[in-house]
């Protein structure tokens, strides 16, 4: 008599999409948030929901986060001490700033320089500022991508994403294509060839995944 064999059961990964994960992290981000509107009564920005604490801000830059969710890996680790991460808003950004797209060439280190003082912010285009301020002038969330195209080109915003998505998969054909359509379009601004040329290298750059702000924060603040 055969033995029945029990059906093998998912593992989380299979039951659970990855939307709903991320789902999860933004609704606990938007619930802390909201919270914090309630009990202060007044609309925060994450520095401002989540200040300094000095035992955190000592052991962040030194490295001892071992077993803190999203920020435990070797890797994580070492980035948050290149970068002395003293705030939330750091946190945030090296939560991208770590994955492929954001993290191809020399990125970590320029962001690790700037972070500290050590260098200063360079932005190719005046128009690109406001987009990378925050994350001194290093292109570390997908929706760069975008902003970077609206501000400097005044690109179509679909098809400014349709470049983020080709980005992410190395859609070479359609990297090209959009190529194309982003020089006229920046043309018809006036911009001169050589920023135009400065800009798509930097766009071209950020190629391989890598997460949006919200996502970022999701795990930042939960981290944090």
């Amino acid at each position: 008599m055969t033995t029945p064999v029990a059906p093998k059961k998912p593992n989380r990964s299979e039951k659970t999409p990855l939307f709903q994960h991320r789902l999860f992290l933004l609704t606990f981000q938007n619930t802390l948030f909201s919270h914090l509107k309630l009990t202060r009564s007044k609309n925060l920005s994450s520095r401002q929901a989540l200040p300094a604490d000095p035992l955190l801000n000592q052991r962040f830059p030194k490295g001892e986060s071992r077993g803190v969710h999203h920020i435990e890996s070797p890797a994580m680790i070492s980035l948050a001490k290149m970068c002395q991460v003293k705030d939330i808003d750091c946190l945030i950004a090296i939560v991208s700033v770590i994955r492929p797209g954001a993290a191809n060439n020399t990125k970590k280190a320029q962001f690790a320089r700037r972070a500290q003082g050590l260098e200063e912010p360079e932005y190719i285009h005046p128009s690109l500022k406001p987009v990378l301020r925050s994350t001194f002038g290093v292109v570390a969330y997908e929706e760069h991508i975008l902003q970077i195209c609206e501000a400097f080109a005044n690109l179509n915003p679909g098809r400014a994403d349709v470049l983020r998505r080709a980005l992410v998969k190395q859609k070479t054909e359609t990297i090209a294509e959009i190529h194309e359509e982003f020089i006229q379009a920046a043309r018809k601004l006036k911009r001169s060839e050589e920023d135009i040329k400065a800009v798509w290298s930097l766009v071209e750059g950020f190629q391989a995944y890598a997460f949006c702000r919200a996502h970022s924060t999701a795990y930042g603040v939960e981290a944090y």
